[in-house]
């Protein structure tokens, strides 16, 4: 499905507010590497989370209105919010389930596609990183790389690498000439569900 460096593009509501620098350093880095991201047009809230927490059923009808997009565009889903990342990768999971296809083909009234590729904007990178143009090294430079917890979680679902260590995001710094270091939270959660937290 996928063309090497071309690949459909789901920003997410936060690389549209609060993280905007984000979104842009992703695709000017994408943009030098020659890597095409093709926004997906209409995207809607994956329902990232909160929807989960509420209501399963919108919890996976919200991501397959992406998978759709991308399905229809032919090509494999880049995304770089860790939490939407989770999000796309546990819905595409869920979907095996075959009373879980069906209530949501219900909900959206179509033939779901289960063939859409979910990538991290980490995996798009370090499939290029070999190739990668460095304009400078960063030798001299140490860096603590920071996961947190979505991002490599449930091992089996996201396979992004060991979800105790993993080493995705090292490799891509170390490629650049800087010294990643080991420090105790690197896959430690950031808290981000806590606002949620209801007390009873």
């Amino acid at each position: 499905m996928r063309s090497s460096r071309t690949y459909a593009y789901y920003p997410g509501c936060t690389l549209k507010s609060s993280a905007k620098e984000y979104d842009v350093s992703s695709r000017l880095v994408c943009e030098a590497l020659g890597i095409e991201l093709r926004e997906l047009e209409d995207w809607i809230c994956c329902g990232a989370s909160s929807a989960h927490s509420t209501d399963p059923l919108l919890a996976m009808a919200l991501p397959v209105h992406a998978l759709q997009a991308a399905g229809e565009m032919g090509l494999s889903l880049a995304v770089t919010c860790a939490m939407c990342f989770s999000r796309f990768k546990i819905t595409l999971n869920e979907l095996g389930d075959k009373t879980k296809l069906e209530a949501i083909r219900g909900v959206i009234g179509e033939d779901i596609r289960q063939d859409v590729e979910v990538l991290h904007l980490l995996k798009v990178l370090d499939e290029q990183r070999e190739d990668m143009p460095w304009r400078r090294s960063l030798e001299g430079l140490k860096v603590a790389c920071y996961y947190g917890c979505l991002l490599v979680r449930p091992r089996e679902i996201v396979d992004l690498g060991d979800e105790e260590n993993p080493q995705i995001m090292d490799w891509l710094i170390q490629a650049s000439g800087a010294e990643t270091i080991e420090w105790a939270f690197k896959t430690e959660c950031c808290g981000a569900s806590l606002p949620l937290t209801r007390l009873d």
